[in-house]
């Protein structure tokens, strides 16, 4: 495998290189992963984001995740690849607005009846 980063894949993904990517995925990821499924994903995504910014790129276990957000943080990208630089993880999201979201009206009492100390 080619040495794979992160503004290659943002490129694919933003170019609708569906058989570049779905070629990158991991064998189990391709037996678990629909070429048709991740070519409406694409077009769908594509429709309803904007310029996208990297985020995160996070190392851990021989694993690397790269995070987009667009720039009116409408959409998110997460990808994830394995020490072989193969895609083993695949999410185009659209985010819900924080406005939409219902506040709890549910109250709570600390058991503390003394002073006390946050460290």
């Amino acid at each position: 495998m080619t040495q794979i980063n992160a503004q290659m894949i943002l490129a694919k993904i933003e170019n609708n290189e569906i058989d570049w990517l779905y070629e990158h995925f991991s064998d189990y990821f391709q037996e678990v992963s629909s070429y048709d499924e991740l070519k409406k994903l694409l077009k769908s995504y594509n429709a309803i984001r904007y310029k996208n910014k990297l985020f995160k790129h996070i190392q851990l276990n021989y694993r690397e995740e790269y995070i987009w957000f667009d720039e009116k943080m409408a959409t998110g990208i997460s990808v994830t690849l394995n020490k072989y630089n193969e895609i083993i993880g695949f999410v185009l999201t659209p985010i819900k607005n924080i406005k939409g979201i219902k506040k709890s009206k549910c109250y709570y009492t600390i058991p503390v009846q003394n002073a006390w100390f946050v460290y």
